[in-house]
């Protein structure tokens, strides 16, 4: 029996065994996996280990050639395999603005219409495929760069991947509690006279009688009285604050900045329409539909972090408006 051997990275420190090796051998189930470890067959050190042990930079992993069978199909060992031709991978050019970049981040303004993940023109496999082109020299077993948040296909503005299980970890856990602020900018139908803050409760109740997903709102007092509802549904707290007024074909409309403190699943714009200021143009929110060369306009501006974060990490990042987004004000909206 032949066997490979992997070296762990400083971005797979600490990390399951069971959880690298699955990198490793992402084609082979799960319970083959355990099994191989049982037998000690996959080695840690040198030694045979439980699923539950950590690893650290600097160990040694031994696989089984067997487990990576699928290998061409693999495209952890093809991008190894790659890393080690004699002249290395060649650098690829992003195909994406890239705001700021890191050891830790990547920054990036996103475009409109582009998938975030999933799809095969999604912008996290061609951010993977340019880390992994252009990076060699951050060699990892487990770690691959992901999104660390979330703008929806139609969204435009900043985007972070994490280039590091360090940066990965810093922007969750100041995701969760809060401490990372995201503004963005959208042009929404009615009048908004003035600052408002909302605080409604968001269900992915999807509907069936709609060509489009969307969510469903429930107001605070609404909730108290719906047990089943309380259940399913999350707190959503948005603010927001008008810019500038315009009119669309005789219907008044606004341009707001818009604070979010929680990131729910279409807050923005199922909270705009609950509380009668639908995205212009967001048909699936009750929007009104407009000619443009984008069906809204919704724009993530401004991300602004909080006094204690990585070193290289400035105080906020801001990402210009699209060019389509610019056009629409300045030709295609009348000031009043």
């Amino acid at each position: 029996m032949e066997f490979k051997e992997f070296t762990a990275g400083a971005d797979d420190n600490d990390r399951r065994l069971d959880r690298v090796i699955r990198k490793i051998a992402e084609k082979e189930n799960l319970s083959g996996l355990y099994k191989a470890l049982r037998k000690g067959l996959i080695r840690l050190n040198g030694k045979k280990t439980d699923v539950s042990e950590h690893v650290f930079e600097g160990d040694k992993i031994r696989i089984p050639d067997f487990l990576l069978k699928k290998e061409d199909e693999n495209s952890f060992l093809a991008n190894s395999q790659k890393s080690e031709l004699k002249n290395g991978p060649e650098k690829t050019k992003a195909d994406f603005q890239i705001i700021f970049q890191n050891e830790d981040f990547l920054f990036i303004n996103k475009p409109y219409d582009i998938p975030v993940h999933g799809a095969s023109n999604s912008l996290e496999k061609t951010v993977v495929d340019f880390y992994r082109n252009n990076f060699p020299q951050k060699k990892s077993i487990s770690f691959t760069p992901g999104p660390v948040h979330r703008l929806d296909r139609k969204t435009t503005g900043i985007l972070a991947f994490s280039m590091s299980l360090t940066g990965a970890r810093w922007f969750s856990e100041n995701i969760a509690n809060h401490s990372i602020k995201k503004i963005y900018t959208a042009v929404v139908q009615g009048k908004v006279l003035e600052p408002q803050c909302w605080t409604d409760y968001i269900s992915k109740e999807y509907s069936e009688s709609k060509a489009f997903q969307t969510v469903k709102i429930y107001a605070g007092d609404e909730i108290q009285e719906n047990s089943a509802a309380q259940k399913k549904s999350l707190l959503a707290k948005t603010k927001i604050f008008p810019v500038k007024y315009f009119e669309y074909k005789k219907n008044p409309c606004t341009l707001v900045n818009i604070e979010i403190e929680t990131g729910r699943t279409h807050q923005i714009r199922s909270q705009a329409a609950f509380h009668g200021f639908p995205l212009l143009g967001d048909t699936a929110y009750g929007g009104t539909k407009i000619s443009a060369e984008q069906d809204f306009f919704l724009h993530a501006k401004t991300l602004v972090f909080p006094e204690e974060r990585l070193p290289g990490l400035p105080e906020k990042f801001e990402a210009n408006l699209p060019f389509a987004f610019e056009k629409f004000c300045k030709t295609d909206l009348l000031n009043i």
